[in-house]
């Protein structure tokens, strides 16, 4: 075992650090419970899923609600009349990393990272497509959509979304403006999808479609409305506060309308922690660090994957690295990460492959801000807060029944 894994396990054992499979359920046992709910074939049930499963019981109409950057401790920081809190029924541990598109692939199929193979908001494309992103499945540098150059989403994720599956009426909501994305095409897997402008749009969207249902019914309501403003503001911001409020108020509103026939799941892809002060490490592309690099490096800001040059001495790279970032991040290579557990029980070998020659992980809330040629780091990596490490912040989210 390398230094650096042994400090990992060391912050798993006190609890410094939050391990994505131990302990607490986790959102995969989360996703097949509800899965399973909905009736769809071929979920395997792990006991803690199988409580869960038991917990959601039986109903009419399923609804699964994903409210992206709903971590645990923005619920728990609610009035405690407010309608959400007073369903809570517990909290389940997300995927690493904690960022929206590897956490959303495990909601969507039920299976570990190591399993359908997103990695990361950003990850190296098929081929020589370079790196890319995830969320809007297009190039990382120019924003080109990746069909474009042949790359279809199929070679990207490597599972299945559930809800076409299920036997039931099912639908998919979500923004307008990422109505028609590969990547909502994959999460749908197969079921019709509709846009709508508001949270109550959507909300009313899914009311007509359970009205005029000829049987049982399955829907997916994902917002991103939390996330984008923790992003935008921090956590703890007015903006974020009222995004949480409105979220409490429209599936108020839901369950009355559904009634004893509906049955509502709630959860959340991550937490948010803030960039503290001086928080943001620099890396650039021409320093001691960086030459080392043949592209950029891909995962997210907490989570980092190096892409070394094929003449580079990996020995050295990670000397440099360890130097000028060893008190906030750790160093891992890819065979350390799988050993750790953190992808899953079972890592394919293109899941490996995206994790790239060596892996840095955050210990706390630092981030890496990479600043290509030309100076300027992605706008993502200058955001007030962010995710995808294993601070409980990011790594716990709720569960909330209704």
């Amino acid at each position: 075992m390398s230094e650096d894994l042994d400090r990992l396990q060391m912050r798993f054992q006190r609890g410094t650090l939050v391990h994505p499979s131990r302990g607490a359920p986790g959102l995969v046992d989360l996703a097949a419970a509800f899965w399973a709910a909905a009736e769809v074939p071929g979920i395997t049930l792990t006991p803690a899923a199988e409580q869960l499963r038991g917990r959601i019981g039986e109903a009419q109409h399923l609804v699964l609600v994903v409210a992206d950057g709903l971590g645990l401790d923005l619920l728990e920081s609610m009035p405690a009349a407010s309608f959400l809190w007073q369903r809570l029924a517990g909290a389940v541990t997300s995927v690493f990393p904690s960022t929206t598109a590897v956490a959303l692939s495990s909601i969507y199929t039920a299976t570990w990272p190591g399993e359908h193979g997103v990695t990361g908001h950003w990850m190296l494309g098929p081929g020589a497509s370079g790196p890319m992103t995830v969320l809007t499945f297009s190039k990382r540098g120019d924003r080109a959509d990746l069909r474009a150059s042949g790359v279809e989403p199929a070679e990207v994720f490597r599972a299945q979304g559930r809800l076409g599956a299920s036997p039931r009426a099912t639908l998919f909501l979500l923004p307008e403006r990422i109505q028609n994305g590969a990547f909502s095409e994959f999460s749908a897997g197969g079921a019709a999808r509709a846009g709508y402008r508001s949270l109550a749009d959507g909300v009313d969207a899914l009311l007509d479609f359970v009205r005029t249902a000829q049987g049982p019914t399955c829907s997916v309501l994902y917002t991103p409305r939390v996330d984008d403003a923790a992003h935008e503001h921090g956590p703890a911001h007015l903006e974020v506060v009222g995004a949480v409020r409105a979220l409490d108020e429209e599936l108020r509103r839901l369950s009355v309308a559904l009634g004893e026939a509906g049955r509502i799941v709630l959860t959340a892809d991550h937490g948010h922690l803030p960039v503290v002060r001086g928080g943001a490490r620099v890396l650039r592309w021409d320093d001691e660090v960086g030459r080392h690099l043949r592209t950029a490096p891909t995962g997210d800001a907490r989570v980092v994957y190096f892409h070394l040059d094929r003449d580079a001495d990996a020995e050295a790279f990670a000397g440099a690295f360890r130097e000028r970032y060893g008190e906030q991040f750790l160093l891992l290579t890819p065979d350390e990460v799988i050993e750790a557990g953190l992808l899953g029980p079972t890592v394919s070998e293109v899941a490996r492959e995206r994790l790239g020659d060596l892996v840095g992980i955050s210990m706390g809330a630092d981030v890496l801000e990479f600043r290509p040629a030309g100076g300027k780091a992605d706008p993502r990596l200058t955001l007030r807060s962010q995710h995808s490490g294993l601070t409980a912040a990011e790594m716990r989210v709720p569960v909330v029944l209704i």
